[in-house]
């Protein structure tokens, strides 16, 4: 339903007018109406897992997730990943965890924070960590046919959910309170769960930033860290 209001000006001749109208039902709300929010809630988290793995360089991972299957000539290259693509897009396994990291780094010269008149070399490293059970999936979604059970998927999207999910407090502002004694207001905190939570907080970077980067949903880590390169 939407709505609209016209109001004239004072020597106008035009009426004031008051207008609610129910727009065409599209075709393809319908139709995502129709399969009811569980197959909708899992199409959503299989397309978010899919952009993740793109961002990663993933690609191929990734169309396998939205559509389904593989091209012929690149089934073993998804399907045993840990050897395609995983290793193409520059990732190593961590023997320590079983999860497979790339970090990019690379060096340039920024203001200092607290001396706008100096300069100083920075190294700002982005670390991607992939948990290692990405691989045991692709091997068991696609066949050597290249068709990829969409159930796999979403079988490993739910238990990621489930082994990532974190409870921690947060400060809303759009729930506000009046302070104790006070006419003003503060923001009111509020327990969440969520399989997003903050990583690496422990020690400084070069900014001084509290969190340096995100484990999201899928159990992917992002990190990112500037540090102050030392000179000779």
């Amino acid at each position: 339903m939407v709505g609209g209001i016209f109001i004239p000006q004072y020597d106008s001749k035009e009426r004031a007018e008051i207008v609610f109208a129910d727009p065409k039902v599209d075709d393809l709300l319908a139709k995502l109406g129709d399969l009811g929010p569980e197959k909708v809630g899992a199409g959503v988290r299989r397309i978010s897992l899919a952009k993740t793995l793109s961002m990663l360089g993933l690609w191929k991972a990734a169309s396998a997730v939205v559509d389904g299957r593989v091209q012929r000539q690149d089934i073993s290259f998804v399907r045993a990943l840990a050897k395609g693509e995983l290793a193409f897009a520059g990732f190593a396994k961590n023997d320590n965890n079983g999860n497979w990291i790339r970090t990019i780094d690379f060096r340039s010269l920024d203001i200092h924070p607290r001396s706008p008149t100096r300069s100083v070399s920075v190294t700002t490293m982005l670390t991607m960590e992939i948990p290692g059970s990405l691989v045991q999936l692709f091997a068991k979604a696609v066949n050597q046919h290249g068709r990829v059970s969409q159930d796999e998927i979403d079988k490993w999207i739910s238990s990621q959910l489930l082994q990532n999910r974190v409870r921690r407090v947060v400060k809303d502002e759009s729930l506000q309170q009046p302070a104790p004694g006070a006419d003003t207001t503060a923001a009111a905190e509020r327990v969440v769960e969520s399989a997003w939570s903050r990583i690496g907080a422990g020690g400084k970077t070069f900014d001084e930033s509290g969190s340096r980067g995100w484990r999201i949903s899928s159990g992917v880590q992002i990190l990112l860290e500037r540090k102050e390169t030392a000179t000779t």
